[in-house]
């Protein structure tokens, strides 16, 4: 036996829904109005959830690496011995910046994974442009290339014109 879709009116529903039928087309998205709480982002969502969870531990790891290491190579401490303490804090990072990528590179292995997101699997066609050659530019490729460019710009912009720079 099918049951069918339509919400029971009798049930209550939750604060600030409407049981106008104009609100949303079909009556049970009502109920799941807390689902759709990230789907104006569509599936690049997963990321910024990710960010967002890593943040915190990125700060507490960094925060300790400066108590812990950075801290006993630079400052006043340091003042006065080979090169006013720039040297033993350079050597530091670096060390610091190896571990990390050949960590990383241990755990997560050496071969490139690509990630499939709707905008890499498309492209722009250009063309015919030279003797009938066709030109795609990857949509995926083609944002990450303006937004580095618009990041790129607006650091200029304020290290040129502003007191911060």
């Amino acid at each position: 036996m099918l049951k069918s879709r339509r919400c029971v009116r009798e049930r209550a529903l939750p604060s600030g829904c409407s049981p106008r039928p104009e609100v949303t087309k079909d009556p049970c998205q009502r109920r799941h109005l807390s689902r759709k709480a990230l789907s104006f982002l569509g599936p690049y969502w997963g990321p910024f959830v990710g960010a967002i969870c890593a943040a915190p531990l990125v700060f507490v790891g960094g925060a300790l690496l400066h108590k812990f290491l950075i801290s006993r190579v630079s400052g006043l401490r340091t003042a006065g011995t080979l090169d006013e303490g720039h040297f033993g804090q350079l050597v530091v990072t670096l060390g610091i910046s190896l571990i990390l990528q050949n960590g990383g590179q241990i755990l997560f292995g050496s071969t490139p994974v690509a990630v499939r997101t709707p905008l890499s699997s498309e492209a722009f066609l250009i063309g015919p442009v030279y003797h009938g050659a066709t030109v795609f530019l990857n949509k995926a490729k083609l944002v990450a290339f303006f937004v580095a460019v618009l990041a790129a710009v607006v650091l200029y912009v304020t290290l040129e014109y502003t007191r911060l720079g």
